[in-house]
C-alpha cells in the first residue's frame, strides 16, 4: 500500500512538472509571436492540467490566429469555470459572432455588459448585439449576388488580394514558392527564430504572384510583400512590405514590420527593354514605431491611401490619406473622418471606376468580423450577404475580395462575383404606382415658432438619401443658411419589418445620412440633432404582423424636421 501511494504521488509530481515544462515552452512561443507553435503547446498543457490559465491562453493564440472555430471552442471551456472574466466571455461571443453563431453570441455579450472589468464600453458591446441582429437579418434577404471560388488562384494556404490592372493578375500567397529566401537563425529567450519561415503562423512569408503561371515577383531583399496598388498607366506601383527591425527588441515586438514602398516603371523604346526601378521608400514608414500598409493609389496618382497605426489613431488601424506634391514627396497625412475610422480596424481601401470608396471594417455594424463597405452620402453600407460573411471578409478591388469563411481551399482563399440575372418584372397596378415626389416647398424664410413641413422617405432596409429627398435637402439647407440661429431635430423612422434592435439602428443611420448632407451643403453639425425612433412611430396601422401594401410601408420609412425650440 505504501509503495502504490509513493508511486501515486510521483506520477502526480511528474505529470504537474511536465504541465509546467509545457506551459513555460508555450510561454515563450508566445512571447515571440509564434502562436501557431503556442496553441499547440497550450492544448497539451491543458491536457496536462485543466487550469482556465491554459484554457485561455489556447484560446488567445487560436483567436490570433484567426482560426475562430478552434477559438470558440477554447473560449468555450473557459466560459463555465468560475474563473472566467468578462475579456473571456467578450471574446467567446466574437468567436461565435465569427462562426455564424447570432444567437448564442448576443447570450454572451448580454451576459459580458453584466460583469465588471469589460474590455470595450458598453457602446461597442451594444453595437455587437445590433451587428447580430443585422446579421440575420441580411442573412435572410441576401443580395441577387453569386459568389465564386477562383480555384485557380487559390491553395491549402494563404491566398488573398487578387488585383487585375489591364491584362495582369496579381495576388498574395504563402504557399511554398518556386524559391526560398536564404535560411538563418535567430534567437530570443532561448528560442529559435527561423526567418524563412513567418513564425506567427508557422507557414511561409507571403509573396506577391502574377501571371497564369503563378510566378513569384522578385521586390527585393524583404519578407512578407503585401497587396499592391498600381497607378493607371502602369507606370508606378505602391505596395506593402516587411524587413526585420535591426533592434532585436523591436523585432521580436512586431515579428517583422511593415512599410510601403513605391518602385516606377521605365521604359526605354530605344533599346525596348522595361524595368521596375528599386523600391522608394514611402515618407511615412516608421517601422520601430508603427506600421503603414494596404496602399491605393487614386488612377491619376495625386493621393494616396494607406491604413497605419501611427500615433492619432482611433482604433487597431485608421485609413489616412495624403496627396502628392512631388515625384516622391507627399503631403501631410490626414485621417478619414468618423464615417469610415472606428475604434476597431479599418483596412484595405479601394475606389471603383465610378468613383464609390470601399474599404473593410470590424467597428461598424456588420456580420463578424471585418465586413466590406462602401460609402454613400458620407455613410458606411455594408455590402450585406453573400459578399459578407460571419468571417474576415477585405481586400475588395472592384473584381475580387478576399475571406476566410468556411467552404474555402485553405486559410484565406479569393474569391469572385457575379450578379444574379434578375428575374422578368411584375406588372404594378396603375392605383400601386408610386407617383415622383414634388421638389417641397418650404416657407422663406423658416419661421422659428412653426414646425418644419418637411419629410423624406427612403428605399427598404436602406439609409441613403434618394434623389426627390436630396432636391428637398437642397432647398432645407438654403433656408438653414439665411437662418443660422435656428437649430433643428432629425427624427428618423423605419417601417415594421425586421427585428426591433435593427430597425433602431436603422432609423439613427438614416437620420445621420441627413445630418451628413447637409453637413456637405454647409451646414454646421452642431446645428442639428439626430434622432432614430425605429419602428416605434408608424403614421399608419402598418404594424408588426399587419399585411400591408408597399406604398404604406413606405409611409413610415421616413425622416421628419423640426425646429428645436
Amino acid at each position: 500500500m505504501k509503495l502504490f501511494i509513493i508511486i501515486s504521488g510521483f506520477l502526480l509530481v511528474y505529470t504537474a512538472s511536465a504541465g509546467q515544462y509545457i506551459t513555460r515552452r508555450a510561454a515563450s512561443q508566445q512571447e515571440v509571436y509564434h502562436y501557431a507553435a503556442a496553441a499547440s503547446l497550450y492544448e497539451k498543457a491543458y491536457n496536462k492540467r485543466a487550469t482556465a490559465a491554459n484554457a485561455r491562453a489556447a484560446a488567445n493564440a487560436y483567436r490570433q490566429l484567426r482560426d475562430y472555430p478552434a477559438a470558440e471552442k477554447w473560449y468555450g471551456r473557459l466560459a463555465i469555470l468560475p474563473e472566467a472574466t468578462a475579456p473571456d466571455i467578450y471574446y467567446y461571443g466574437l468567436a461565435l459572432q465569427q462562426n455564424g453563431k447570432y444567437a448564442t453570441a448576443k447570450e454572451q455579450f448580454s451576459r459580458c455588459l453584466t460583469m465588471n472589468g469589460n474590455p470595450v464600453p458598453a457602446a461597442e458591446l451594444n453595437r455587437l448585439l445590433v451587428s447580430c441582429d443585422s446579421a440575420a437579418w441580411w442573412m435572410q434577404s441576401p443580395q441577387p449576388i453569386v459568389i465564386i471560388n477562383t480555384a485557380q488562384l487559390n491553395s491549402a494556404y494563404t491566398d488573398m488580394g487578387a488585383l487585375k490592372e489591364g491584362d495582369q493578375l496579381y495576388w498574395v500567397s504563402d504557399k511554398p514558392a518556386a524559391f526560398r529566401k536564404k535560411h538563418f537563425l535567430k534567437f530570443s529567450n532561448g528560442n529559435p527564430v527561423r526567418t524563412d519561415q513567418y513564425g506567427w503562423t508557422a507557414n511561409n512569408y507571403l509573396q506577391l504572384y502574377t501571371g497564369n503561371n503563378a510566378t513569384p515577383v522578385n521586390l527585393g531583399k524583404a519578407y512578407h510583400s503585401g497587396m499592391p496598388s498600381i497607378r493607371k498607366d502602369g507606370l508606378e506601383m505602391f505596395f506593402t512590405q516587411t524587413h526585420f527591425a535591426k533592434k532585436p527588441r523591436k523585432f521580436l515586438a512586431k515579428d517583422s514590420a511593415y512599410g510601403i514602398y513605391i518602385e516606377t516603371f521605365s521604359v526605354s523604346r530605344a533599346t525596348d527593354t522595361s524595368a521596375w526601378s528599386t523600391p522608394v521608400p514611402f515618407r511615412y514608414n516608421n517601422a520601430l514605431a508603427y506600421s503603414v500598409g494596404d496602399p491605393f493609389i487614386t488612377p491619376d496618382g495625386k493621393r494616396l491611401y494607406f491604413v497605419s497605426d501611427m500615433p492619432g489613431t482611433t482604433g487597431g488601424t485608421d485609413i489616412y490619406y495624403c496627396e502628392r506634391t512631388g515625384d516622391n514627396n507627399w503631403g501631410e497625412a490626414v485621417k478619414m473622418g468618423d464615417g469610415v475610422n472606428t475604434t476597431g480596424q479599418e483596412r484595405s481601401p479601394y475606389i471603383d471606376e465610378n468613383g464609390i470608396f470601399y474599404f473593410s471594417s470590424d467597428g461598424h455594424i456588420g456580420m463578424g468580423g471585418l465586413d466590406i463597405y462602401r460609402i454613400e452620402n458620407g455613410q458606411p453600407v455594408n455590402l450585406g450577404t453573400p459578399m459578407n460573411s460571419p468571417a474576415d471578409d477585405l481586400y475588395f478591388s472592384g473584381g475580387y475580395f478576399t475571406s476566410n469563411r468556411p467552404g474555402g481551399k485553405g486559410s484565406d482563399d479569393i474569391y469572385s462575383y457575379e450578379q444574379k440575372v434578375k428575374a422578368p418584372v411584375a406588372v404594378v397596378p396603375e392605383k400601386e404606382k408610386e407617383k415622383e415626389k414634388p421638389v417641397t416647398t418650404l416657407p422663406n424664410p423658416l419661421p422659428v415658432e412653426e414646425p418644419i413641413r418637411l419629410i423624406i422617405y427612403y428605399d427598404f432596409d436602406k439609409a441613403s438619401i434618394k434623389k426627390d429627398a436630396a432636391r428637398d435637402l437642397d432647398e432645407l439647407a438654403l433656408r438653414l443658411k439665411e437662418r443660422p440661429e435656428i437649430r433643428i431635430q432629425l427624427n428618423a423612422h423605419t417601417d415594421a419589418r425586421g427585428k426591433k434592435a435593427y430597425n433602431l439602428a436603422l432609423s439613427q443611420r438614416r437620420a445621420q445620412a441627413a445630418v451628413n448632407y447637409l453637413v456637405a451643403k454647409g451646414i454646421a453639425r452642431n446645428r442639428m440633432t439626430a434622432r432614430g425612433y425605429g419602428e416605434e412611430k408608424p403614421v399608419n396601422d402598418c404594424t408588426d404582423g399587419v399585411s400591408c401594401t408597399e406604398i404604406q410601408h413606405r409611409e413610415n420609412r421616413r425622416t421628419e424636421f423640426e425646429v428645436e425650440k
